[in-house]
């Protein structure tokens, strides 16, 4: 198939879209602020795509954030400065897998096809937790940028990258451009226009937290004034065929509550209904297809993992907190044998890495939730075990793997229905692990390959 060409993500000009010195090695704070190009990725795209139902994405979007107040000719606009954001978000539209060569100034890169990819880069809950007396130190204890620069000079170079949710932490998610920057933009800004990327909506992009810069700059549908609880799902083929349900439970609640508002519990009712109807389709989908044994589901909040809380109003215990809404209002409600078509989800939003295979054979659980916030660390265990697993008890655990490290993982389809995931893992101070870890994801279970 063909190949995507866009530039680089930094890119200084004398006057618009013309191109000066151009490096890639320009920090924030070094950047020539006059240059109309800041910031350029590609992305997966859903628009075009009916919200009520779960369609294909077939497409990529290019888009690009400057200080200019308009787009290029070939670009349209996408977002318009505000008060909060005083930048322009421009986008272009490309076929998935067709050749198609796009220049901001002089510098580009070349990006494959993620139909045909092989392989893909998970990270998630990126952004720096300072708020509280138990937050984090931004400037000594959150390695996203040494996480990302590893991640950029990868080789084989990277061909597509999953976000699992969850970009914006600090100051309370304050959603202003300057902590969208700060926080995602910035530390990624040699790895944004490496490959295309596929972003995710966490539970610090719902409505009350940061949306606004969220609908603005990743959501992969068509931007909107006003927010959603929840947005549409859609389906995408990918690393040689596996398929892929991408799934929004920004505002699926984890705990359930002894007393809740009673618009609380209205809205919860509503985002329980919508999700299982895009659960229900995308299995049944599956089903008719025969492509269970190829079938992921990507979704921030887990519907089976412990959440890193509790609560004083919960009438559940901090271990069977996790996941309340999407287990049992959507999952266990599901219509026939729907849940059996889906084989493996991919969470994030608990700040760690696991995997859980259970001996019921229900889906393969992995959390990649350790991109940069700080650590849950009581989820520490670093051997695989039949022992300890972070779960609700709703499924008899078969293996589990717990690690309470910052890092990404990379999944690679192997051969047809099996799968590699290797874990990178990295200390606050944004120093690698050594050696990595590897496991065989194949039939729901996975089994760790010795280095």
């Amino acid at each position: 198939m063909g190949r995507l060409i866009i530039c680089l993500a930094l890119v200084a000009c004398t006057s618009p879209f013309v191109a000066r010195n151009f490096s890639p090695q320009l920090s924030a704070s070094e950047k020539d602020l006059s240059s109309p190009f800041i910031y350029v990725w590609s992305q997966v795209s859903a628009g075009g795509l009916d919200a009520r139902h779960v369609e294909e994405a077939k497409d990529l979007e290019i888009r690009a954030i400057t200080r200019a107040s308009d787009c290029p000719e070939d670009m349209k606009l996408r977002a318009a400065p505000s008060a909060a954001f005083p930048v322009t978000v421009c986008t272009k539209n490309v076929g998935r897998d067709e050749l198609h060569r796009s220049r901001f100034g002089d510098a580009s890169i070349q990006i494959p096809s993620i139909r045909t990819a092989k392989s893909a880069y998970i990270i998630g809950d990126t952004g720096c937790k300072n708020s509280g007396q138990k937050g984090q130190d931004c400037d000594n204890a959150w390695p996203l940028a040494q996480i990302a620069a590893t991640m950029a000079t990868a080789t084989p170079q990277p061909e597509l990258f999953i976000h699992m949710g969850d970009y914006v932490y600090r100051n309370n998610s304050r959603d202003t451009w300057a902590n969208w920057e700060q926080e995602f933009f910035a530390p990624l800004k040699d790895l944004l226009a490496k490959a295309p990327w596929l972003f995710l909506r966490g539970n610090h992009e719902a409505c009350k937290s940061a949306n606004a810069g969220y609908r603005r700059f990743l959501d992969p549908w068509p931007y909107k004034e006003e927010c959603e609880d929840v947005s549409g799902a859609y389906r995408l083929e990918a690393l040689g065929g596996t398929q892929f349900l991408v799934v929004d439970s920004s505002d699926a609640q984890d705990l359930k509550r002894s007393a809740e508002a009673p618009d609380r519990r209205a809205r919860y009712k509503k985002t329980a209904s919508k999700l299982r109807t895009q659960f229900q389709e995308y299995g049944e989908w599956i089903h008719d297809r025969g492509l269970k044994d190829s079938s992921w589901v990507l979704t921030h909040r887990p519907a089976w993992a412990c959440a890193p809380y509790s609560s004083k109003d919960s009438t559940e215990t901090a271990c069977s907190a996790g996941g309340y809404l999407l287990r049992e209002k959507v999952l266990q409600q599901l219509r026939g044998e729907v849940l059996s078509n889906m084989n493996y989800f991919v969470f994030g939003h608990v700040h760690h890495f696991s995997m859980t295979s259970f001996a019921d054979k229900a889906p393969l659980q992995i959390v990649v939730g350790n991109g940069g916030a700080k650590l849950n660390p009581q989820y520490g265990s670093t051997a695989v075990n039949t022992q300890t697993a972070i779960t609700d008890g709703s499924h008899p655990v078969g293996k589990s793997f717990n690690v309470a490290k910052f890092g990404y993982g990379k999944l690679t389809n192997i051969a047809d229905k099996k799968w590699k995931l290797s874990l990178s893992t990295f200390s606050a101070t944004g120093v690698a692990s050594t050696p990595k870890r590897s496991f065989i994801i194949e039939a729901q279970d996975f089994s760790e390959v010795q280095h």
